[in-house]
């Protein structure tokens, strides 16, 4: 077994079998709470309504009073959290429950496949022994289990949420990335931003290094799904959603599962129910987590765009830093929506072993990371009422000690420590 074989199976040991039943042995938390009945629900193709349920709802309404705004009367009248913009509704249509769940499910396995080949392909970007034929199929093998057994991604499925296709869509942008598509790459994007329009920063970051067929296609198949969305839904109700942008911007979630800068800044505060999911109310506006939101959001930003050097703009490094960045200083960042981080993953981890941003605990941080990022840590919901509740966002904590090692790496020589490839213009 190679090394980089025999690290990745002991990943997998630790994550999915040791931390999943020490959880349920020593702390006593029920299945029902552990990684394990999220793969039971994916294995039984079973999932909850988490986003078909106000997506229909959007649907009857937009049907029933064609032209009128659908936020008025879902939203702000029957407080039914459809987050989504019309254009997210184009991609359901009139698709049905059992569509929808066998188009999600299919989705879980594609994103497993492209984490793979984008593993296996960078690995043998790098002089890492790799073994013969053998090894490498236990790999593979691996890989796809550590892949399948990533908590946002298992949870997306099973809570019933688009977030699988957006997870797919953006394993794609990363795959074309790779393969020097940055075209293709740009149309992934503008898919994703149709469904969640905060990714529109990607093409933002896109300008900024001067990937122009990256951003012109990303702005074309936004314009075009636009186009249609204003076609089918009317004007009201798109302008309408800026209402709803900001109502949710200046609010954000208190409850455990927002993992983003202000779901920890709500919770630091107190500012609302941490550990009940409220489907209809959002928690109070406050000034300090506004505030700090956009302040800390502003450096995360900042720090993506100029922090990287020149050498490494536009490489695969750099991409996952502005993704992951865009991610984690949205006001509302549930577990699931790290899904995204199997493909940036995947084709960051060959380099950063190769090139070892953090020496010889490169291998141990990076473990670290994917275990909070990828488990869900019942315990650290019983800190909620204490000064220790920072450790809920313990998925926000993995991913800034991701974004940390990545920034290392595009700080360092980009020739020695980050030779990902790099698209021009």
């Amino acid at each position: 077994m190679s090394p980089i074989t025999r690290q990745l199976f002991a990943l997998l040991l630790i994550h999915a079998v040791l931390v999943t039943l020490g959880l349920h042995v020593v702390f006593s938390v029920p299945r029902a709470a552990t990684l394990a009945h999220h793969l039971d629900a994916f294995a039984a193709r079973s999932q909850a309504g988490d986003s078909w349920k106000p997506m229909a709802a959007a649907r009857v309404t937009a049907s029933e009073h064609p032209g009128a705004s659908i936020y008025e009367d879902v939203f702000f009248r029957h407080q039914t959290k459809f987050q989504y913009p019309p254009s997210a509704l184009l991609f359901v249509g009139s698709l049905e429950r059992p569509a929808l769940n066998a188009i999600s499910w299919c989705a879980v396995w594609l994103t497993v496949l492209f984490t793979v080949v984008l593993f296996e392909g960078n690995l043998r970007q790098t002089a890492t022994p790799i073994g013969g034929l053998a090894d490498t199929t236990l790999r593979t093998l691996v890989l796809a289990a550590l892949a399948l057994t990533f908590y946002p991604l298992l949870k997306a499925y099973s809570l019933g949420q688009i977030q699988v296709w957006i997870d797919l869509a953006f394993a794609a942008l990363v795959w074309a990335w790779w393969r020097g598509a940055p075209a293709l790459s740009g149309v992934a994007l503008g898919i994703v931003c149709l469904i969640k329009p905060h990714f529109i920063l990607l093409a933002g970051w896109g300008l900024a290094r001067r990937q122009w067929r990256f951003a012109a296609a990303c702005a074309s198949t936004v314009a075009a799904g636009l186009a249609l969305s204003l076609a089918a839904f009317g004007l009201p109700t798109h302008l309408d959603y800026l209402r709803v942008v900001s109502y949710i911007s200046r609010r954000g979630e208190a409850f455990y599962a927002n993992q983003s800068i202000n779901g920890l800044l709500n919770r630091s505060f107190g500012n609302g129910d941490s550990l009940v999911w409220h489907g209809n109310a959002f928690p109070p506006e406050h000034a300090g987590v506004y505030a700090g939101t956009l302040l800390l959001g502003a450096v995360c930003v900042g720090a993506a765009l100029w922090l990287p050097r020149r050498a490494a703009h536009g490489s695969l490094l750099d991409l996952s830093i502005g993704a992951l960045t865009i991610v984690i200083v949205s006001p509302i960042a549930w577990e699931h929506h790290f899904g995204i981080l199997l493909p940036l993953l995947a084709v960051t981890t060959p380099r950063l072993l190769s090139g070892p941003p953090a020496g010889r605990w490169t291998p141990v941080v990076l473990g670290g990371a994917f275990v909070l990022t990828g488990q869900y840590f019942e315990p650290a919901q019983r800190l909620a009422s204490s000064w220790l509740n920072v450790l809920q966002s313990y998925v926000l904590i993995g991913a800034l000690v991701l974004l940390a090692v990545w920034h290392r790496a595009a700080r360092r020589s980009f020739s020695t420590a980050s030779p990902h490839r790099v698209i021009s213009g």
